[in-house]
């Protein structure tokens, strides 16, 4: 595990470095309010944000305090899981909607499979209708077998997000 969280880290730490770099190369001082509105601020921000979590995974997965804290968690995942008597409880991350174990390359593999389909739609279909169908997909393949939650939380969340980028922030959606 210590050798996947340094590969992670690393390979976090690289995209935020590389959003940091584009953010900065963006026009700073060409608004009349000043630094406080430059287009570049915000993705600064959070690829500062990425860089910090990108680094502290590596030196988590670096000490003995992060091996012996992520022993533990996994002690205390387990003894939770093992306690659960409910038969009816949604299914764990690592089984499909089918039922079936899933490794975590295919997981990976999944998820970055889904996202690909759902850029595609982007601009073909409405975004709103995109991206509902790729968050009701997304929890059914990953949850399980509640397709009427999957579907509700989707078309809320799809709409949320229209409506908060869209109506609130001004931004062009595709």
């Amino acid at each position: 595990m210590r050798n996947a969280d340094t590969a992670s880290g690393i390979a976090v730490s690289a995209v935020a470095l590389f959003f940091a770099i584009m953010a900065l190369r963006m026009p700073w001082y060409d608004s009349e309010w000043g630094i406080s509105a430059a287009p570049g601020l915000v993705p600064l921000i959070l690829s500062s944000c990425l860089l910090l979590c990108g680094l502290f995974l590596i030196i988590r997965a670096r000490t003995k305090v992060g091996v012996t804290h992520y022993k533990k968690m996994e002690a205390l995942v387990a003894s939770v899981s093992s306690c659960d008597d409910d038969d009816d409880s949604a299914e764990t991350p690592e089984t499909s909607s089918e039922g079936r174990a899933l490794t975590e390359a295919q997981r990976v593999l999944l998820t970055v499979g889904l996202s690909v389909a759902y850029v595609l739609l982007l601009g073909r279909i409405p975004y709103a209708l995109a991206t509902a169908l790729y968050i009701f997909v997304f929890i059914s393949v990953f949850q399980g077998k509640n397709y009427l939650k999957a579907a509700i939380i989707s078309v809320i969340s799809s709409a949320v997000v229209w409506f908060a980028f869209a109506r609130i922030f001004f931004v062009f959606l595709p």
